[in-house]
């Protein structure tokens, strides 16, 4: 239930966002809805610098833990990272961020990828 209204952002500094998807996500950023999820406090401290959004952060303590927000929130934006892996494996949609280019394989994820219900890119 902690989890249940909140939209969660994750994106590592080495994939981050361009900005056509920082614009897109503008659109849907509320600071109430959304918390910063991450294993390391300089992701966070990088994504916050970046886009100066003023959102919380939750430091994950586990990986149990990290399964039970992705598959419990309410909406997930999520880089290419090990967390986007998980999200499809639980089979929870998501919106895709990052950047244009070799990650990205011309930004087809969104008819590749089940899970993925929208690309920023």
């Amino acid at each position: 239930k902690t989890w249940e209204n909140k939209n969660i952002i994750y994106i590592t500094p080495y994939r981050f966002l361009s900005q056509n998807s920082f614009d897109r996500l503008k659109t849907h950023f509320n600071p109430d809805n959304f918390v910063f999820i991450t294993m390391k406090n300089s992701e966070y401290e990088y994504f916050i610098n970046q886009t100066k959004f003023d959102i919380d952060c939750h430091m994950i303590n586990s990986f149990e833990e990290l399964i039970t927000i992705i598959s419990s929130c309410n909406s997930a934006y999520i880089g290419m990272t090990s967390f986007g892996a998980i999200a499809n494996a639980l089979r929870k949609d998501f919106t895709l961020i990052g950047k244009p280019g070799n990650d990205y394989n011309n930004n087809k994820f969104k008819g590749i990828l089940p899970n993925v219900v929208d690309e920023f890119i």
